[in-house]
């Protein structure tokens, strides 16, 4: 969290960091302080001025994914209309959010301690509500625990993720695949 009343140099360069870790780490989880310093355009020492060491800033970089994420599908308002279309709005929203999702997904994690599991666990929960949902409505196979398919939904997502950045698949091409074998796999037989 920035200092209150900080320079607005060092409130940048904190930004780069951060900025610069989720990219790094999302992509190579064991990546140095140093690589995140030179991604980030700074010196070592500047990245120790903001974070006492690595785990420090592994720590930030997962709670503000973990945030962005959150907030992505709070927006993505899960409990409106059918429950396909919100699963749509749910990988709309997280593939918008393709860092930070990397980062939760394939980064360094950091020590779950009980406060920080609290946090993913509600971050993730409109998805577990949206899978319980599209059981009740007879759309999700109801003998699949609403956590395995948020899970299995997240999953695919990044798998997604990881073609579109390492085989050039456009996004669209992505969110198509995903729903197609999501549905394949999750929906009622019936």
């Amino acid at each position: 969290m920035p200092v209150p009343h900080a320079r607005s140099d060092v409130v940048r360069n904190r930004r780069r960091i951060l900025d610069a870790a989720a990219i790094v780490l999302g992509r190579t989880p064991r990546a140095t302080l140093d690589d995140v310093a030179a991604a980030a355009g700074v010196g070592r020492a500047t990245v120790y001025r903001h974070f006492a060491g690595r785990d420090q800033l592994v720590e930030a970089v997962y709670l503000e994914a973990l945030d962005t994420i959150a907030a992505a599908l709070r927006d993505a308002d899960l409990g409106r209309g059918e429950v396909e279309d919100a699963f749509d709005r749910a990988l709309t929203a997280v593939l918008r959010e393709e860092v930070a999702y990397r980062v939760l997904a394939r980064g360094p994690m950091p020590d779950l301690d009980p406060e920080l599991e609290a946090r993913f666990d509600a971050a993730i929960d409109p998805v577990v509500a949206l899978a319980r949902r599209g059981a009740k409505e007879g759309v999700v196979d109801p003998e699949l625990p609403a956590h395995w398919v948020a899970d299995a939904w997240s999953a695919l997502t990044l798998f997604g993720l990881t073609r579109v950045a390492e085989e050039g698949r456009s996004v669209e091409e992505v969110a198509s695949l995903v729903r197609r074998t999501f549905w394949r796999g999750a929906h009622t037989s019936g």
